[in-house]
């Protein structure tokens, strides 16, 4: 991501927590923008959104050419990165489902308290030393 500029860029690199959220919030917000997404309802380019973010956002201006999201381009995109550089894999191909899965459409309330594996990790997190400052408000 262009906005680490305190560590090497490299997958895991970023060792303080919370200047990777710091990176990571700055780095989704890039892709939603690309993505045109203007709404939390608007799953279609949160989709796209998403899966660029997983794949680096050279995936959504490729998607958009063929239509937008689909799992099966997703599928495509990772399989002709992976070729492309040598390697097994690339990226997460289910990353959209993986995500949709905690997604409860735009409302903040719902998420944390309509998902009860949501509330058991964030009241597993109470009382913990990284996690006190995020939890306990």
């Amino acid at each position: 991501s262009p906005y680490n500029t305190r560590f090497p860029h490299t997958p895991g690199s970023i060792t303080d927590p919370d200047y990777s959220i710091e990176v990571g919030v700055q780095t989704f917000a890039d892709c939603i923008s690309q993505a045109g997404c203007s709404n939390p309802q608007d799953l279609d380019k949160l989709k796209l959104a998403w899966q660029g973010y997983n794949y680096g956002n050279g995936y959504i201006g490729w998607a958009l050419q063929r239509g937008g999201y689909t799992e099966a381009n997703a599928l495509q995109f990772s399989q002709q990165q992976a070729a492309s550089h040598g390697w097994s894999s690339y990226g997460d191909p289910q990353y959209v489902p993986h995500v949709m899965r905690y997604y409860s459409g735009g409302s903040l309330f719902a998420g944390l308290f309509g998902n009860q594996q949501i509330v058991s990790v964030a009241m597993g997190q109470l009382g913990n030393s990284g996690g006190q400052k995020f939890w306990s408000w």
